[in-house]
């Protein structure tokens, strides 16, 4: 589940690295053929054309919500089926167990705000960085986002999501 969505996630989503690497290509295109337009607006307006991920996602919800599985994790769920209460260790090889359990840092709190935080941020300096960008008055929202420099919002949000992120978890543990 996990490998099937966040690859097709991440190309969807409005703000991730990934983004900022299309839009540079989208950007270096049309420069290219010398088109005048806004790398993001025309990144945006793909989205709807973006069949694989959002295939990928509708069949990963349709194969959870029937219950379906395929290939090596069918017989893995027909072996737990079959041996009820049977521990990892008893229904698979052992070259395919983990060997070490990986533990939280004792030292590092498990907090949500660590991550929901930064996530935050980074939206909101997305959208704040595309609105100050591409303001002016009497233009529209597509207009905003035509003329704003969406490589620009990118970097910065990143950046502040980052820092918002260390200073977060600086108070239990030393980055620096």
């Amino acid at each position: 589940i996990v490998d099937s969505t966040a690859a097709p996630v991440a190309c969807l989503a409005l703000a991730t690295t990934w983004i900022g690497y299309e839009v540079g290509l989208i950007d270096a295109a049309l420069s290219s053929v010398g088109a005048d337009m806004d790398a993001y607006a025309v990144f945006l307006s793909s989205i709807a054309y973006s069949f694989y991920p959002i295939l990928a996602i509708a069949f990963v919800f349709m194969t959870c919500s029937m219950r379906l599985e395929f290939g090596p994790m069918y017989k893995a769920e027909m072996t737990a089926v079959q041996n009820p209460g049977a521990k990892a260790d008893q229904l698979m090889p052992q070259s395919s167990l983990v060997e070490e359990v990986i533990e939280p840092k004792p030292e590092q709190p498990q907090r949500s705000a660590n991550a929901v935080i930064p996530i935050a941020v980074l939206i909101a300096g997305v959208i704040g960085g595309i609105w100050a960008t591409g303001y002016e008055e009497g233009r529209g929202f597509r207009e905003i986002i035509a003329e704003s420099d969406s490589y620009a919002a990118l970097l910065w949000a990143s950046l502040l999501s980052v820092l918002c992120f260390f200073y977060s978890t600086k108070r239990t543990t030393n980055h620096f």
